[in-house]
């Protein structure tokens, strides 16, 4: 399933909230922006994953994502994605994550125009 074009991240967040909650079992907890000891994850699920979510983000937004990254990865396994970031941006960001040792974060890029042709 692809997730319909939006305008704003919060759009995305909630769109994947609500496909997670409809298709993964009843028996497993997802929770949006659920405030916790290490930030305000995106999606958190079952306590046991994280999903942050990142649309074309600038290279401040970026630096921010790593922070989130090393908070977040400390108590979750932590994945990020990232929805219309250039390819050369994604590969200088997980090249940056490999560099500060964080190569166990996985990055999920997205790609709209491509994924609708």
């Amino acid at each position: 399933m692809e997730p319909p074009g939006f305008e704003y991240e919060d759009e995305y967040t909630e769109d994947l909230y609500e496909f997670l909650d409809q298709e993964l079992d009843e028996d497993i907890t997802i929770e949006m922006r659920r405030k916790t000891t290490r930030g305000l994850p995106d999606i958190l699920i079952d306590d046991r994953v994280v999903l942050e979510l990142k649309v074309e983000p600038k290279k401040t937004e970026r630096h921010r994502l790593i922070g989130q990254y090393c908070d977040y990865s400390v108590e979750w396994v932590t994945w990020a994605i990232v929805i219309d970031m250039p390819e050369d941006k994604v590969e200088a960001l997980r090249d940056l994550l490999d560099k500060k040792s964080l190569h166990y974060i996985d990055l999920i890029p997205f790609d709209e125009e491509e994924d609708e042709a």
